[in-house]
Formats: C-alpha cells, sequence, structure tokens
C-alpha cells in the first residue's frame, strides 16, 4: 500500500484521512498480537502455519484485486496482517531448520533484509505496473506470487523431518510463569517497544516519502494521512 498510496485518494475520495488506516492496520495487527502470535504459531507447527499464511494472503490480494468498497478493504487489510505475521514468526524458525550450521548466520541476516528489498522491489517495479495496468494489476501479481512461494514450498519443506506435537508444560505453575515472562501478552510494555515502533512508523515513514525533485526543483513532503504518522 505504501508504494501506492498517492494513488488511493482516486480509488477512495470519500475515505478523508481514514485512507491512512489501509497502511497502519497491517502494522497495527503486529503491535497488539506480535507476542500471542509465536505461541499460536509454535502450537500449530511452523510449517503448516507458513502454507496456510501464504495461502491466506494469496487469497487476501485476490480479494483486493476487485478494489472492494473501503470498509471490506480495511477488513482485508487486518486479515494481511494476521497472514504476514504468521509468516514473519514462521519462517526465521524453518530458515533455521533448512540452512547448514555453518550458514545459518548468513541466511537468518539475509532473512532480515526482507522489509527493504521488498519495497524497493515494489518500488521498482510494482508502482510501475499500477501506473500503467492500475492498482488491481498490482494487487493480482501480488496474489499470484504468494501462491507461487506456497507451492514451491509445499515441495521444498517436505525435505524436513515431521514436526511433532508442541510439548506441554508438565505443571500448570510453570506454565503460567513462562507466559508471563516470556508470551503473555500484557507482559511489561518496555519488552515490545522496539517491535512497536518498528511496525508503526515504518509502513507510515516510508508512505510519506518526499517527491523527486524535478528540474531542480526542491523536494517537497506529501501530507500524509496515516494516523500513526504525520508529516507536512
Amino acid at each position: 500500500m505504501s508504494v501506492i498510496f498517492d494513488l488511493l485518494p482516486d480509488i477512495y475520495p470519500q475515505a478523508g484521512a481514514a485512507l491512512g488506516f489501509l497502511v497502519s492496520l497491517v502494522g497495527g495487527v503486529g503491535i497488539l498480537l506480535g507476542v500471542v502470535a509465536g505461541l499460536v504459531v509454535a502450537r500449530v507447527r511452523y510449517r503448516r502455519a507458513l502454507l496456510f499464511a501464504l495461502w491466506l494472503g494469496a487469497a487476501v490480494s485476490a480479494f483486493q484485486a476487485f478494489l472492494p468498497g473501503f470498509g471490506w478493504m480495511l477488513a482485508s487489510r487486518v486479515v494481511e496482517g494476521l497472514s504476514h505475521l504468521a509468516i514473519v514468526v514462521a519462517a526465521p524458525t524453518l530458515i533455521a531448520q533448512l540452512s547448514a550450521v555453518k550458514d545459518r548466520g548468513f541466511t537468518l541476516t539475509l532473512w532480515g533484509t526482507f522489509f527493504g528489498v521488498a519495497f524497493a522491489v515494489l518500488t521498482l517495479f510494482g508502482r510501475p505496473l499500477a501506473l500503467s495496468w492500475g492498482v488491481p494489476a498490482l494487487f493480482a501479481v501480488h496474489a499470484a506470487y504468494m501462491a507461487g512461494c506456497a507451492l514451491v514450498l509445499s515441495a521444498s519443506l517436505r525435505s524436513l523431518p515431521e514436526e511433532g506435537a508442541q510439548p506441554r508444560s508438565p505443571c500448570r505453575r510453570c506454565s503460567a510463569i513462562t507466559l508471563r515472562f516470556t508470551g503473555h501478552p500484557f507482559s511489561p510494555l518496555r519488552r515490545r517497544v522496539g517491535c512497536s515502533i518498528h511496525s508503526a512508523s515504518s509502513p507510515s515513514s516510508l508512505s510519506c516519502r518526499p517527491t523527486s525533485p524535478r528540474h531542480g526543483a526542491r523536494s517537497q513532503w506529501p501530507r500524509c494521512r496515516s494516523p500513526v504518522s504525520r508529516c507536512r
């Protein structure tokens, strides 16, 4: 959404400032459910969660390609946030399992570049596609890309050993203590400040990127309609 943010007012002219939620909702899902997602994905198991999230993301993008009403588009962004959250929880674990011990540091470092690389690719190729063929074409290509990833990973992840059931704690009290200090959604706020700042600021800040100068004109910051961050 960030690379086509300036095209959205033409699609949803009645949305006004609420248009910014199309960018912020995905990060908001990560802020609210990031810790809980780790527990859920561990219970569901990583391979199953990753494949389900990819197919869910493909279905959501295909739905968005029809440019539904603004309310439905907001709802789809929440579902998309859930699918992306499951991906970023499950993928690093599976990458570590697939990598040789000597290569694990490199592969996980490479995984850490996904946000910047994805944004650069969308800026170079996705935005021109949207300008030439329309915003629905970008959503359709994204749906096809995620479905393709799901198909490829369905075959490649079969080489992993079968994942057993998530072991249960032998003691309810121990389980409660573990949740309290490692996974409870109401853990001390300081443990999630860094993740919250990143999730809240990065997509919105990139949506407010300055326009390119033309013929020596000075770059100007566009008006940002994101409810998370506002800039002039």
